[in-house]
């Protein structure tokens, strides 16, 4: 085991070093744009330099930095290049779908290849479909919600955004066990659990009925989570990073074989063949959140103890661009989520969330995508939910921490033209999970919770920047590190099972014209004669 370990530090400090120097390395030669339809992936680029070049694909698995000599290449032959293959070829034991792969040039070597261009992933998928563009009715929302007996609190919350949990591990399987759906994917037959898609259906149609626009969880969860139940687990076992630590909650996917990365693509295909389609008959999914807080990776992105930044990430960002990539082709207009705690110049676990973002950033090398954040600003003590009293937050670009205090910085960073997609877009910015704590059901935790949530939105709803406000958590749950964080008692509360909390009725009237009636006796508790008062300027430094 110490052996393995050793090891695997030197493999990784090896990758981390190449990765560095190709993110940051100038090529002259360069390839332009790559599209796909159902039968072909066409390669366009130029090609500036001597002798013999190829066109070399690059596997989800593989590290292109780690290859030596390259296979499946195709010749040069053109200082200006289009070159059209076919999108489906047997490898590996699967029909592989190389819209999932990106192109590099390289130059032939005798012993070692040299690799003359960056990378390039598909910029564009030819949709099967025509979906309808989304339309927010309202930028409010719950997370992680489900088909309960509290679904009417949609309507009387009147949401317009929700998220919901799909952790691959709980429905694909490998083989045909009782009660599954077929799935046919890479030239082989996956099989889903009934049970956990008749839920999700459930659940996202509850949503789609009410116009809400829902992002799914994509999450792969370690059999030691205790609430996990894996559909099979042989999939499990296949889908779960190799290197994921016994005291991770979630992990991230294995992507380091064909057959993991195919079970991990059907799987996914599945979710958005199902939920994105025309007819909506499951219920719409329309972006996807990848995985969970990746800068807390040891505990909700577990691959591994004390990984370096650049390895952890090139293997999320595998995983974005996969998710990204099926999704795209079912619905034009999905886009994936970056999901991270409030961290965010300095770690409060693993690593700094804009360090996190910046390697992302830095990836556009390979081609720009429809990436958001999926940001969690809680306050800086999630048992503490006066967050007006925060000290970390500050009020420029540097600060350690972005919580509920400090939003104006998200916002103002998310506007900079050097963080939109392709210079010009804003990207998508969802502060996808937070809330604020009621310690105990007395009354005065019971209205300093409320009073949280009333000074969070009273931020947010003039940042334009930002474009949901998802609160966390919908009901109370004994199994949340003992918080009581939700709009709703426990469901199991001896005095009031499921009772609605004051912060419900703060929550039910903001953004309606009962908001500044329900507000205005919670500006005592914050100190506050004037909501205006809580908003700063941003120093841009």
């Amino acid at each position: 085991m110490e052996q393995e370990r050793l090891q695997l530090n030197i493999d990784d400090d090896l990758l981390q070093r190449n990765i560095n120097a190709y993110l940051t390395k100038q090529y002259d030669s360069q390839i332009t744009r790559v599209e796909a339809d159902a039968k072909s992936v066409t390669i366009q680029g130029n090609y500036f330099g001597k002798g013999k070049a190829m066109l070399c694909e690059i596997a989800p698995w593989e590290n292109l930095t780690l290859i030596k000599k390259f296979n499946f290449g195709e010749k040069v032959t053109q200082r200006s290049f289009s070159i059209k293959i076919d999108r489906y070829v047997y490898r590996d034991g699967f029909f592989y779908d190389r819209s999932l792969s990106k192109w590099v040039l390289v130059r032939p070597g005798n012993k070692k290849d040299k690799i003359i261009s960056h990378a390039r992933y598909v910029d564009y998928i030819q949709p099967k479909q025509a979906m309808s563009a989304p339309v927010l009715v309202s930028r409010k929302g719950l997370s992680y919600v489900n088909a309960n007996k509290y679904v009417p609190d949609f309507d009387d919350l009147q949401l317009g955004v929700c998220s919901v949990n799909l952790p691959l591990t709980e429905f694909v399987c490998l083989d045909p066990l009782p009660n599954t759906i077929p799935h046919a994917y890479g030239g082989k037959t996956y099989y889903m659990s009934k049970k956990a898609v008749d839920f999700y259906d459930r659940t996202i149609m509850a949503a789609t009925q009410r116009n809400m626009i829902v992002a799914a969880l994509v999450l792969v969860l370690p059999s030691s989570n205790t609430a996990s139940k894996w559909a099979d687990p042989k999939a499990g076992s296949l889908l779960l990073n190799k290197n994921c630590t016994y005291s991770a909650i979630q992990a991230m996917p294995n992507m380091t074989s064909a057959e993991a990365v195919n079970c991990y693509a059907a799987g996914m295909d599945f979710l958005a063949s199902r939920y994105c389609r025309s007819d909506n008959a499951y219920g719409r999914v329309h972006h996807w959140v990848i995985h969970n807080e990746v800068d807390a990776g040891t505990l909700w992105t577990n691959m591994g103890k004390d990984r370096p930044m650049s390895v952890y990430m090139d293997t999320y960002y595998k995983s974005l661009r996969l998710c990204y990539q099926i999704a795209r082709e079912y619905d034009a207009y999905s886009e994936v989520l970056a999901s991270f705690t409030h961290s965010w110049t300095a770690a409060v676990n693993d690593y700094p969330t804009l360090d996190m973002i910046k390697e992302l950033q830095s990836y556009a090398i390979e081609g720009d995508f429809h990436w958001g954040l999926a940001y969690h600003p809680y306050p800086e003590d999630l048992t503490e939910p006066k967050t007006c009293n925060d000290v970390y937050p500050t009020f420029n670009m540097n600060t350690p921490r972005i919580t509920f205090k400090n939003l104006e910085v998200l916002d103002a960073w998310i506007k900079k033209p050097e963080n939109k997609y392709m210079g010009t877009q804003k990207r998508t910015l969802w502060l996808a999970e937070n809330g604020t704590n009621s310690k105990t059901y007395e009354g005065q935790d019971l209205q300093e919770q409320a009073a949280g949530l009333a000074y969070a939105w009273e931020k947010f709803k003039v940042l334009d920047g930002i474009d949901a406000f998802l609160y966390h958590a919908w009901i109370d749950n004994r199994c949340e590190f003992g918080l009581r964080i939700g709009l709703r008692r426990f469901d199991n509360d001896e005095t009031d099972p499921g009772g609605r909390k004051p912060i419900w009725f703060v929550y039910q009237a903001a953004g309606t014209d009962q908001e500044d009636a329900v507000f205005d006796p919670y500006k005592s508790i914050i100190g506050i004669s004037d909501w205006a008062e809580i908003m700063q300027e941003v120093e841009d430094k």
